[in-house]
């Protein structure tokens, strides 16, 4: 099987291709403000590079977020868009699984995937890590939007070792060096990569069976269209909307 997977949820972002579940190529260049704009040159050059045609794809997976919300719109469009004029399967793996996949931890610990949300919040998920070395680690609650000042706190309560990953580090990281049971990851594992939206799509597409804590879709044929994207939080230009909808008219009537 050919597949074709699309991260771009976080400030980096790119594309992977494998076929018969071996990696083939990956490609990880792509930066938030101009992925619009170069993601489909991207996918058409990796795609030649490996002599393919459009055409041989037989599964698209996409990483749905949450994370940058043009980012997130951009990659779901584009996999929709490829899915649908093909009419091959279209795999949507939860992006802060894909953060907490392929992470260097100790066994048996606690994982999580913390990325900024903008206006001092944080998207949260909490991971444990499976006694099983290589095995990928288990969903221990929903995505969840925290202030930064409360991560930190619910973090200073705990006494058990905690390892973080994800771009929110960088929010807080002045108090979280200031827990000792706390471990960050390098910073080079901000973003989840396309090869980690395509493992997890592969066993989603497969067997599919996952944590329903975990917002993954896999859709078929007429389903495409059911794929949506993962934000969690408006953006600032949607707040700002409604809040001019409801301030007074400056239109006077003349009487």
């Amino acid at each position: 099987m050919k597949i074709l997977a699309i991260e771009t949820s976080g400030e980096s972002g790119g594309i992977a291709l494998a076929q018969e579940g071996r990696l083939l190529d990956q490609n990880s260049t792509l930066a938030g403000r101009t992925q619009s704009r170069d993601l489909m040159p991207c996918i058409d050059r990796t795609l030649r590079s490996q002599g393919w045609a459009p055409g041989d794809l037989e599964l698209v997976a996409v990483g749905r977020g949450p994370g940058s919300h043009n980012g997130v719109r951009v990659a779901i469009t584009t996999a929709k868009v490829i899915a649908y004029g093909l009419k091959i399967p279209l795999v949507a793996i939860d992006s802060m699984d894909a953060r907490a996949h392929g992470i260097d931890t100790p066994t048996d610990t606690h994982l999580i995937a913390v990325v900024d949300a903008r206006r001092k919040n944080l998207f949260v998920a909490h991971f444990h890590t499976s006694a099983t070395p290589g095995a990928p680690p288990l969903r221990k609650s929903e995505n969840r939007v925290l202030s930064q000042y409360d991560f930190v706190e619910s973090l200073r309560a705990t006494e058990h070792p905690v390892y973080l990953v994800g771009d929110g580090i960088g929010c807080c990281q002045e108090a979280l060096l200031e827990l000792p049971h706390i471990s960050l990851i390098s910073r080079d594992k901000d973003s989840p990569t396309p090869e980690s939206v395509l493992r997890l799509a592969l066993d989603a597409y497969c067997y599919e069976s996952w944590d329903e804590r975990s917002g993954h879709q896999v859709a078929r044929d007429n389903d495409i269209h059911s794929v949506m994207p993962i934000y969690l939080l408006r953006t600032e230009a949607e707040e700002r909307a409604d809040t001019t909808q409801l301030l007074p008219s400056s239109n006077k009537t003349e009487s």
